[in-house]
């Protein structure tokens, strides 16, 4: 008999693609999501957007719900979602419209994906910098990665106090 991993609830799994069934089927392709994919943790409907830009990749619109239905989402895991289905070096939002185009039916929550092609938003941040856990001073507080997600380049927070310490100690000389 084999040993079955159980994997904690707030662990991070691949999604798997799923079978669209009867019961969403229908409601799914009216909306035009064609992909549906699962962990233990979220359902994601894929749909591909022809984008009016000049390139021939399409936008991908992710909408992603929590299984358990529950409100909020955890951001790390909205970056793995987008990663995995659309990319590492893809660039997506999430947009909160003017309340004429509000949709707000249930606790959903909308990526748009940007084709490879589309060059960097003239917005957002420049560089990279990411905290492998810790509470700062100042009192906020990152959550450690699980081990198998950490990223090479993830700081701890001392790590970065120290670098931004520097910085300013440099800037004031």
């Amino acid at each position: 008999m084999t040993k079955r991993h159980k994997i904690k609830s707030e662990q991070w799994a691949p999604l798997v693609e799923s079978e669209i069934k009867p019961t969403n089927g229908p409601a799914m392709h009216s909306q035009g999501f064609d992909e549906v994919w699962k962990n233990h943790l979220y359902t994601v409907l894929l749909r591909r957007i022809k984008s009016l830009l000049a390139t021939t990749d399409p936008i991908i619109h992710l909408s992603i719900r929590r299984n358990d239905r529950k409100v909020g989402l955890d951001w790390r895991h909205k970056q793995y979602i987008k990663n995995q289905l659309a990319g590492d070096e893809v660039e997506a939002i999430e947009i909160f419209p003017k309340e004429s185009r509000l949709v707000d039916t249930s606790n959903q929550y909308h990526l748009w994906c940007f084709p490879k092609q589309f060059p960097a938003l003239p917005f957002g941040f420049e560089e990279r910098l990411v905290v492998d856990g810790g509470k700062s001073a100042i009192g906020s507080e990152q959550r450690p990665f699980e081990k198998h997600m950490r990223p090479d380049d993830a700081m701890t927070l001392k790590e970065v106090e120290d670098l931004v310490s520097a910085l300013h100690t440099e800037y004031d000389a």
